[in-house]
C-alpha cells in the first residue's frame, strides 16, 4: 500500500511483505475498499464508529467551522483515527429558524464572501439551508461554481424543486426536500418541522403528474442529484420516547449509552407524528 492506494496484491506464499509494511492475513475475508457515508454531520464521537463499521470516507453536510477547522488538518497529518472527510460549506439564511452554525450572512454580499471563504479553505461545495433568500440562491450558486465548488442544500422555504434546479443546485439533499415541492401550498413555512411532517401528504402523490414530471425532467437535463437519506427520515418520523423504530432497532442498544439515547429519543413534537402505517404507504408510493 503506498498513499492510501493499494499498490500490490501477493499471492499466498508469495513473497513476505517488506519490514516497513503491516502484513494483514486476510484469508476467509473479502477485501473492499470502504465504504462512504454521503451525508453526515461530523461529531467527536462518530469517527470511531464509522470506522468500526467499515466508513472510512464521509460527506459532512454542515458544520461549526472552528470545530472542522480544527479537525480537518489533524486528520491529514494522521493525529487522529478519523474516516477521510470532504465537507460542505454551510451557509443559512436569517430568521427565527436559522440553524446555528457555518454563515447566516445578513446580506448578498456576506453570502458571497462566506463561499469565498469556503473555496478559500478547498471545500468540496457549499449547501444552503431552509432560510435562504431564495433571490440570493442563484448569484450564490454561479459564484460557487465560478470558484470550483458545487452547490447542494435544502430547497429554501418559499422555494421549490425546480427553482433551486434551475438557479444552479447540483444536488437536492433529503427526498422530503424534493418531495414537498409535490404536495406544499407555496405559502406553507418549511423552516419549521414542517418539511418533515408534510410527508403524510406523500402517500397521495401521482407520480406520473405534469407536476412530478416536469421535476424530474429538469432534474435530468440539469444532470441534478438527489441525496434522498431515506433511513433518517424514518428515524424522524418514526421514532418515540424510549424506542428505536425502523432501522434503528437492530443497533440501538449495543452501541453504548450515548448512541442508545440519540435512538431511542422523540424527534419532533409527538402531536406531528406520522403513524407508521402512514410512512409506510409514503415509502412504499413515493420512493
Amino acid at each position: 500500500m503506498m498513499r492510501d492506494t493499494i499498490s500490490q496484491i501477493i499471492p499466498a506464499g508469495g513473497d513476505d511483505a517488506p519490514e516497513d509494511q503491516t502484513l494483514i492475513d486476510g484469508e476467509w475475508g473479502t477485501l473492499y475498499p470502504g465504504l462512504n457515508d454521503m451525508h453526515s454531520h461530523t461529531t467527536l464521537q462518530s469517527s470511531l464508529l464509522f470506522l468500526a463499521v467499515g466508513v472510512t470516507a464521509t460527506r459532512d453536510m454542515g458544520n461549526d467551522n472552528s470545530f472542522l477547522q480544527d479537525l480537518l488538518p489533524r486528520i491529514d497529518a494522521g493525529e487522529i483515527a478519523w474516516p477521510r472527510m470532504v465537507p460542505a460549506g454551510f451557509i443559512e439564511g436569517r430568521s427565527p429558524y436559522s440553524a446555528g452554525f457555518g454563515f447566516i450572512p445578513g446580506t448578498l454580499e456576506d453570502a458571497l464572501k462566506a463561499v469565498r471563504w469556503y473555496a478559500d479553505r478547498n471545500y468540496f461545495e457549499i449547501k444552503i439551508y431552509n432560510s435562504m433568500n431564495p433571490d440570493w440562491v442563484k448569484p450564490i450558486a454561479a459564484t460557487a461554481h465560478r470558484l470550483g465548488l458545487g452547490v447542494t442544500g435544502h430547497v429554501p422555504a418559499f422555494s421549490s424543486p425546480d427553482r433551486v434546479i434551475e438557479d444552479g443546485y447540483d444536488t437536492i439533499a433529503h427526498i422530503n426536500q424534493l418531495v414537498l415541492g409535490w404536495t406544499l401550498d407555496p405559502k406553507e413555512d418549511t423552516r419549521t418541522p414542517l418539511r418533515l411532517t408534510a410527508l403524510a401528504r406523500a402517500g397521495a402523490i401521482d407520480l406520473s403528474s405534469q407536476r412530478v414530471q416536469k421535476t424530474v425532467g429538469l432534474m435530468k437535463s440539469h444532470n441534478v442529484a438527489l441525496d434522498t437519506t431515506a433511513v433518517i427520515l424514518e428515524q424522524l418520523m418514526l421514532s418515540r420516547a424510549a424506542w428505536a423504530g425502523g432501522f434503528s432497532k437492530p443497533y440501538a442498544d449495543k452501541n453504548g449509552i450515548t448512541v442508545a439515547q440519540d435512538r431511542n429519543g422523540t424527534s419532533i413534537p409527538p402531536a406531528l407524528f406520522i403513524q407508521p402505517r402512514t410512512i409506510g404507504v409514503t415509502l412504499a408510493r413515493s420512493f
